[in-house]
């Protein structure tokens, strides 16, 4: 039999399509650089496909008010409280890189950190909520 066994390579089409090495910007970045990259000849993107995944959070700030009525808590101090917030900003709740930098005495379990981040902002949100309702003034402050 002449039939001849053809394998993927063999039966691709040549022609798939000619890639070239192109600048593209990426939003995300601050700084404006342009980088290269493989993309397909002819297709022009206006945006860099993945900057849509950098989301940055919403800065959770809080009064000392707000801190000693909603926020206190037995086995966190405020400087804990604080630097913990400031970690979970700077690197926007990655928590192994979080857990990695939290150095403070004493060490804690990445489920403490994530619980108490996540509690803060949870009475936050449900204080200032309150508040609004019962037609409270300074809710100026974002979480």
């Amino acid at each position: 039999s002449s039939q001849r066994m053809t394998g993927f390579k063999d039966r691709r089409d040549a022609s798939g399509g000619k890639w070239e090495w192109a600048p593209y910007k990426n939003s995300a970045r601050k700084d404006h650089h342009q980088f290269l990259h493989w993309q397909k000849a002819g297709v022009e993107y206006l945006d860099y496909p993945y900057a849509r995944f950098n989301i940055k959070l919403d800065k959770l700030d809080y009064t000392d008010e707000e801190y000693s009525t909603h926020l206190a808590a037995a086995d966190w101090t405020r400087g804990d409280s604080d630097h913990l917030r400031d970690l979970c900003q700077r690197y926007d709740c990655r928590w192994p890189v979080i857990h990695d930098r939290y150095a403070h005495v004493p060490e804690r379990p990445l489920e403490q950190l994530q619980h108490r981040y996540f509690s803060m902002v949870q009475k936050l949100l449900k204080a200032r909520a309150l508040r609004a309702q019962a037609g409270g003034v300074g809710m100026g402050k974002e979480v």
